[in-house]
């Protein structure tokens, strides 16, 4: 059994207050994965399982266990055996273990970064895990300890008050039945956004953070917008009009570029966003010339690569690093051809070319973006920067949403 079924298996648990773990459940997970649990809080000793291993069978099946008092007026505790009828068992193999509530949310709250004092509500139902700012609204966020869906007492004088809906975690995808406050919580499964390692739990903030801005698109209150809307890019900058620019090689160049700021980026990767190969942005356009089986012997070969350049990269290969460049290169040689316009292959002979044909994108459509929105034209000049790679590095950290 592997970290990812553990988690699985937890996480029912969760929804399960009656679920024991017992010592047979426990050896199957990884070494050192209890020991682990326990110490984070999420874990702790049950009043005994419910079931324990046969030891005249070597293991062979379990039974449930029974109790009955001895002489000295302790329990003793056996299970029956088909075969051998009663069977006596030691503590040790009726050990059993059971999901904290108090444990879990804590963890949780830990590995999200949230704010905010972690305390149970309503009955234990919920717990208070703290509060996301996004925007400088904060977001509170519950954890549901069973499937209810009851949020009439999700109020409470200890949690901060917030003008944006709740964010509600459950063991489980449960349906809301009313809203709150005249507002529909975010209702987000917890298998969605834990996963664990060997020391921890780790929170994927992706599709809190992507709620979140879907909150603040429908209330038009986002600051920093570069969304594609069809055939247009809805465009705000820091409190500008906002504005629809028609699409654009370069326009889809500038989406991928502020999708991953501060990081280098070849131009093959700008590329493959506008093919609709790239796996962070894979909504781009094939191009006239280029078929379904093209494109997906492109993706899968971009994708190796990237994989491959990431790996020599961490091992610090730098012979690797130096053919893989060379390959990507002449993939993006390739992809400039096929994205050729009107159906036509261009003719670029090398990556030096291609570069250029990126740079001169990207300008073009900062030029464009600077007569409706002079601010952002100017971000983007001294942010961006152009040549053997392409990097977004603002001066200051801007959320924004793509």
């Amino acid at each position: 059994m592997n970290l990812d079924e553990v988690l699985n298996l937890l996480l029912c648990a969760a929804d399960d207050t009656d679920r024991v773990f017992d010592v047979f459940d426990v050896q199957q997970w990884p070494s050192g994965c209890l020991e682990m649990l326990c110490g984070l809080g999420i874990l702790r000793e049950a009043s005994g399982g419910h079931l324990a291993s046969c030891p005249a069978c070597n293991g062979g099946h379990r039974e449930k266990i029974e109790y009955s008092p001895s002489a000295t007026g302790e329990d003793r505790m056996h299970i029956w055996c088909p075969e051998s009828m009663r069977v006596a068992v030691t503590a040790e193999m009726c050990k059993g273990w059971e999901i904290n509530p108090t444990g879990l949310a804590r963890a949780i709250a830990r590995s999200a970064g949230l704010e905010g004092d972690v305390h149970a509500i309503a009955n234990n139902e919920y717990f208070y895990c703290g509060y996301l700012s996004h925007n400088d609204v904060h977001f509170n966020v519950f954890y549901s300890c069973g499937s209810s869906t009851c949020l009439e007492h999700l109020h409470s004088e200890t949690i901060p008050i917030s003008v944006a809906p709740p964010i509600v975690l459950m063991p489980s995808k449960q349906a809301v039945c009313e809203a709150l406050d005249n507002m529909t919580p975010i209702v987000i499964p917890i298998k969605a956004v834990l996963a664990m390692t060997s020391d921890e739990l780790v929170f994927e903030h992706r599709i809190i953070r992507q709620a979140m801005k879907s909150y603040f698109h429908s209330q038009h209150l986002a600051e920093f917008i570069f969304a594609r809307r069809g055939d247009f890019w809805e465009v705000k900058y820091e409190g500008s009009n906002t504005v629809y620019l028609k699409d654009s090689v370069g326009m889809k160049y500038l989406g991928r570029l502020l999708a991953e700021p501060h990081q280098s980026i070849p131009a093959v990767t700008l590329l493959a966003a506008v093919a609709g190969i790239d796996p962070l942005i894979p909504t781009g356009t094939s191009g006239g010339s280029m078929d379904i089986q093209t494109r997906e012997t492109l993706r899968q070969r971009y994708s190796e690569l990237m994989e491959d350049r990431e790996n020599a990269t961490q091992m610090h290969d730098f012979g690797a690093l130096e053919n893989l460049e060379i390959e990507l290169e002449q993939l993006s040689v390739e992809l400039a051809r096929q994205l050729g316009k009107g159906g036509k292959i261009r003719e670029y002979s090398d990556a030096d070319r291609v570069r250029k044909s990126v740079s001169m994108a990207l300008k073009r459509a900062g030029a464009q973006i600077a007569k409706e929105i002079p601010g952002l034209g100017t971000h983007l000049d001294r942010a961006i920067s152009s040549g053997l790679i392409f990097k977004y590095a603002p001066d200051r950290e801007i959320d924004w949403e793509l």
